[in-house]
C-alpha cells in the first residue's frame, strides 16, 4: 500500500509529512497541484514558488526519499475568470465567472480537482495523508 500526501508546501502539509515519517509511516509520494495565473505565471508568490522547487522538493527527496508529482489543469486562472456563464436557467447568463467567492467557489472545482482526479485514476491503491490545521474549518 502506498502512502500519498496531498501537499501545498505550506506549514500544515509539510508538518503532516514530517509527522508521518517520524511516526514510521513512509510517504511514497507528495502530490502538488500547481495553478497558473496565466500561461507563464503561477498563482504562488515567487518566493513560495522558489521555496517549493529549490528547497522543499529536493529536501523531501534527499531526506525522506519522497517523490513529488506536480499536477496542473490545462486552463489558467485568467481563462476561468473570463469564462462566460452559459446556463440556460441562470440569472447570471452572459456574465463572466469573475472572482471566486464563498457563493461561487469555482477555483477548486475548475483548477484543482480535475488534475488531481486525473492523477488519482492512474495512482492505484493508496492511503491519503492530508495536513489540516487545528483551527481550520472543514467542508
Amino acid at each position: 500500500m502506498n502512502y500519498v500526501a496531498s501537499c501545498s508546501f505550506g506549514k500544515d502539509s509539510l508538518a503532516a509529512i514530517v509527522a508521518a515519517e517520524r511516526a514510521g509511516v513512509h510517504i511514497d509520494e507528495a502530490v502538488y497541484c500547481r495553478i497558473m495565473f496565466d500561461r507563464e505565471t503561477s498563482v504562488e508568490l515567487p518566493e513560495h514558488e522558489e521555496f517549493i522547487h529549490c528547497t522543499a522538493i529536493p529536501l523531501l527527496k534527499s531526506r525522506y526519499g519522497i517523490k513529488t508529482t506536480i499536477v496542473q489543469e490545462k486552463r489558467t486562472y485568467c481563462e476561468c475568470f473570463y469564462t462566460v456563464k452559459s446556463r440556460k436557467c441562470s440569472k447570471n447568463k452572459g456574465q463572466i465567472w469573475g472572482f471566486p467567492s464563498l457563493w461561487a467557489p469555482w477555483c477548486n472545482g475548475s483548477l484543482k480537482i480535475p488534475p488531481i482526479e486525473h492523477w488519482r485514476k492512474t495512482a492505484g491503491e493508496y492511503v491519503s495523508i492530508v495536513g489540516i490545521a487545528a483551527d481550520e474549518k472543514s467542508g
